[in-house]
């Protein structure tokens, strides 16, 4: 979760993210609908994550002691993201319009922006069972405190095997699975979203069975 200031700090990155888009359809030749979605793939997968954090942030009701370090987690991981993801789209730029960048140099570039990437992720998933439990928003209330601990340990676990598929992906298959990268990206909340409510609907339950009894 992230604050409002934290937000439009990532809005600054994001419209940075469109701007060099809109450069590269206006430099670049050859432009298609699909390599057009693609020039904005980027930005979208960092204003899907940056509005999530956002608004997981003003669902939540503790008080500012127990939330500030899920501040401080998501201030890193949405800025480190977005900037990852900033340096993606000015690569990509120079690549369409400078084609004669050699193939060890895009490999090497675009390996070193997914290994900061994997770093500001791996950290992020790192620390979520480590924060504070919090009694409302998206990572508590609704599950209870049980529940709501084993979920955020199993959401973690689920985080890494999928971005290490994502970076296995990369290594295996690097030009061919780059333009899917933002697609696979949504799916990671998805889980989330998934588990979120098979949790919720067990404690629903238990919660139903002691008032009954």
């Amino acid at each position: 979760m992230i604050d409002r200031r934290t937000a439009l700090s990532c809005a600054v990155l994001i419209a940075l993210m469109v701007a060099v888009a809109l450069a590269e359809i206006v430099f670049g030749e050859g432009n298609t609908p699909a390599t057009l979605w693609q020039l904005f793939q980027l930005p979208f997968a960092a204003a899907m994550l940056v509005g999530s954090l956002y608004e997981s942030g003003r669902r939540t009701i503790d008080a500012d002691a127990k939330v500030k370090p899920w501040y401080d987690l998501g201030k890193l991981f949405s800025i480190g993201s977005c900037v990852c993801l900033l340096f993606a789209q000015c690569f990509r730029f120079l690549v369409g319009i400078a084609p004669e960048i050699p193939l060890p140099a895009v490999i090497a570039v675009g390996a070193a922006i997914v290994l900061a990437s994997t770093v500001i992720i791996l950290t992020w998933l790192d620390q979520i069972p480590k924060l504070p439990w919090l009694e409302g928003g998206p990572w508590g209330g609704d599950i209870g405190p049980i529940y709501g601990r084993r979920f955020r340990r199993l959401y973690a676990k689920i985080g890494v095997a999928h971005f290490l598929a994502i970076i296995a992906s990369c290594i295996v298959l690097p030009m061919q699975a780059w333009p899917y990268i933002p697609l696979a990206l949504p799916l990671f909340p998805v889980w989330g979203i998934v588990l979120h409510l098979h949790y919720s609907r067990k404690w629903q339950l238990e919660q139903s069975s002691s008032a009954s009894g």
